[in-house]
Order: structure tokens, then C-alpha cells, then sequence
């Protein structure tokens, strides 16, 4: 669990470190771009995985170890879009 919220807060810290390395009158932020694109893979992994086994779909599926991955970077992408400068 520690080991977690270390992860976290060195991913907080490097999209930090990357919208600080940003000149003042750019308009980007790293945070909504790199969200973005976590949660476009997301998607593209929950679209493979329903086209492979569509017909398996039941509530076994939420207890499942790759479920519970899946949603939390899922949680990853949605709170890294939030990271403004």
C-alpha cells in the first residue's frame, strides 16, 4: 500500500516538474495531456477485452485482479486531467 502512494506522488511530482519546465506564456499543460492519453488507453484496452470475451461478460468479472487495475488507472487518468499549472 505504501508503495502506492509513493508511486502517486512521484507521478504528482514529475507532471509537476514537466509543467514547471514550461515557459510562462505557454498555454499547455502536461496534466490534462498525459490524462488524456492514460484514459485513451484505458479505453482501448476495456474495447479489446469486451470484443475478445463479449459473451463472458458477468459480475465475476469485478473481483478479477485485472478489473481492479484497469479501474485504477481508470482513477489515474480522470485525476491527471485535473493536474493544472
Amino acid at each position: 500500500m505504501g508503495l502506492a502512494y509513493l508511486l502517486i506522488w512521484f507521478w504528482l511530482a514529475l507532471i509537476g516538474r514537466m509543467n514547471s519546465s514550461l515557459s510562462d506564456s505557454d498555454i499547455a499543460s502536461f496534466g490534462p495531456l498525459l490524462g488524456c492519453t492514460l484514459l485513451a488507453f484505458c479505453f482501448m484496452l476495456t474495447f479489446s477485452y469486451l470484443a475478445a470475451h463479449g459473451k463472458e461478460l458477468d459480475f465475476a468479472i469485478l473481483v478479477r485482479r485485472e478489473f481492479i487495475h484497469l479501474a485504477t488507472l481508470y482513477l489515474l487518468a480522470m485525476e491527471t486531467m485535473k493536474i493544472r499549472r
